[in-house]
């Protein structure tokens, strides 16, 4: 599932930013779909992991795209709200599924609970196909060449460096990744530390959604809020939240740590989006996204592999404050980049 976007991401980039966005997202569900619905075929762990692998590959053009065309379909002054309207979406998409997901497979089989899966994803082809009016065809350029093409890649991965505005984002999508690393390693751990505690984890997360949609909520009711809050201060409000989780002892005090990080998370994800979108121009946006996607993933792959070291030596409880301290440096970076002029005028360059 990381593999594709740590090989193939910032490559994609160039090439998103050459097509159409609907036709790459369109294309993209239709081949998932069909990935999807081939699975049951199959028989094997290699096979199925490569059917997966490949599911991927196709998330790494569909997610970029997918981040690139709001700034087509809505006013710029509306964008925070179009993101923050997306981010409440996936979080009702991610509750449906995996709240149902199981009883569908005990109620059908997994055979039939695929091809229903395979269904969402042919059902989202031909409703993303539906904004082909409303968007605006890519711009004709010059044939890319071998040596263009790396320069683009490089491009895209250097402007999020560069920029402050879209470093401060960047910055908080990978911050959000390695809290999500620790908390995929340790936080479950932590969470079952006491008998009986195993059922409270789907109840934590639940909780964690609630906040995240609530805040996402209030973001669509506003035209702009401070980057600088809801990212940095967003960071600093998750590690807050992460290392009072690590010091409950009780299912009470983890949900009220839980309903605190995900109102902290909510906007943090509708800005950045925002940020990102304004920063980059409709010229590079699929690089930049790319760009994102590779970076916050590599930070990911990073956290697991830090959380997965000290959990076992130090416990899952110490392992999510360093967890909370790495969230805290990140988020105190965050809110201490500043704009420019240059950058404020990236937006239309």
């Amino acid at each position: 599932m990381l593999l594709p976007s740590l090989l193939l991401s910032p490559f994609v980039g160039p090439l998103v930013d050459r097509w159409r966005l609907v036709s790459v997202l369109v294309v993209a569900d239709a081949l998932r779909a069909v990935v999807v619905a081939f699975m049951p075929q199959v028989a094997g762990v290699p096979a199925i992991l490569s059917l997966v692998f490949v599911g991927f590959v196709l998330n790494c053009f569909f997610l970029p795209a997918r981040s690139a065309l709001p700034p087509q379909l809505v006013a710029e002054p509306d964008l925070l709200r179009a993101n923050a309207l997306l981010t409440l979406g996936g979080v009702a998409a991610t509750i449906v599924g995996s709240g149902f997901g199981g009883k569908i497979v005990d109620a059908i089989g997994w055979k039939n609970a695929l091809y229903l899966d395979a269904a969402t994803f042919a059902i989202s082809a031909v409703m993303l196909s539906t904004l082909w009016g409303r968007t605006r065809l890519s711009p004709r350029r010059r044939p890319l060449r071998a040596g263009r093409y790396f320069v683009l890649v490089s491009a895209g991965l250097l402007f999020l460096a560069r920029s402050p505005r879209a470093r401060r984002a960047m910055l908080a999508s990978i911050g959000t990744w390695v809290g999500g690393g620790f908390l995929f390693v340790a936080g479950a751990l932590h969470a079952q530390s006491a008998p009986g505690r195993v059922g409270s984890i789907g109840a934590l997360m639940a909780v964690f959604a609630g906040g995240l949609a609530l805040s996402a909520g209030w973001a669509m009711t506003r035209r702009d809020i401070s980057s600088r809050w809801a990212l940095g201060g967003g960071l600093l409000g998750a590690a807050i939240g992460l290392a009072a989780f690590a010091a409950s002892q009780t299912f009470w005090l983890m949900a009220g740590a839980a309903l605190w990080t995900g109102l902290c998370v909510g906007p943090l994800l509708a800005c950045a989006e925002t940020e990102l979108q304004r920063a980059a121009g409709p010229r590079r946006r699929g690089r930049v996204f790319a760009g994102r996607d590779f970076g916050s993933r590599a930070a990911f792959l990073v956290s697991l592999g830090a959380a997965g070291a000290l959990t076992p030596r130090c416990g899952a409880g110490l392992a999510l404050l360093v967890g909370a301290l790495a969230l805290a440096v990140i988020g105190t970076v965050a809110m201490t980049t500043h704009r420019n002029a240059a950058d404020r005028g990236s937006a239309v360059a």
